[in-house]
């Protein structure tokens, strides 16, 4: 697994994961995408896309893909389509998201079967590096809270499983996963995430550094 971190609306990022991509199809090793910038009860919607059962303008509607879909993102969904690579909408749905992040994790329990297999079934709430990294950042001035934790890792633990279970079912596969550089930096998040679900994974990750 690649885990490009990166910075959301950094061109040259961006363009880096699209040519990333690009070279990595040249590989005898087949390729899936994973993508943050989707969430899982989207995928079918993504899948109707690139199947071409669906039009862009609609397939950015339902899907609810992020603003910056045509700028950033467009590309790497496109070379998915040309050459017919898998794309894993990875990520647990916004609401589900926020609801955990005012509520706490056990807001979880709540859900319906089927809206609960989009967020991760284990989530990681123990006092590790990533929580003190994730705590140690405010925002207006305040620290973050457990529940606020509890979302941010939804997200990680739901890319990392998300992952994991491609890769159970399509073992001779890599996997690029495009993502924000936090969930990746110093291999926490969900590099960290994904490594407890699959010990012996080779799993590189690139991110860029700002100068200080």
């Amino acid at each position: 697994v690649i885990m490009v971190g990166e910075l959301h609306g950094h061109q040259g990022v961006h363009r880096f994961q699209a040519e990333l991509l690009a070279q990595l199809l040249n590989q005898p090793k087949p390729i899936a995408l994973a993508m943050e910038q989707f969430s899982r009860d989207n995928q079918a919607t993504l899948d109707d896309y690139l199947n071409d059962e669906l039009g862009e303008d609609e397939f950015i509607k339902r899907s609810h893909a992020w603003p910056s879909y045509r700028s950033d993102y467009r590309a790497l969904i496109t070379l998915a389509k040309q050459q017919t690579i898998p794309v894993i909408a990875a990520n647990a749905p916004p609401n589900i998201v926020r609801c955990v992040g005012q509520q706490g994790a056990a807001y979880l329990e709540q859900l319906p079967t089927a809206q609960r297999a989009w967020v991760a079934n284990h989530l990681t709430l123990e006092d590790d590096a990533y929580k003190a990294n994730f705590m140690a950042n405010r925002h207006h001035e305040q620290a973050p809270n457990d529940n606020q934790f509890a979302a941010q890792t939804t997200w990680d633990d739901t890319m990392a499983e998300s992952i994991a279970d491609f890769l159970e079912r399509q073992p001779d596969h890599q996997v690029l996963l495009t993502v924000g550089r936090f969930h990746v930096a110093e291999r926490l998040g969900t590099v960290q995430r994904l490594q407890q679900r699959q010990p012996e994974l080779n799993i590189a990750v690139i991110y860029p550094l700002m100068p200080e």
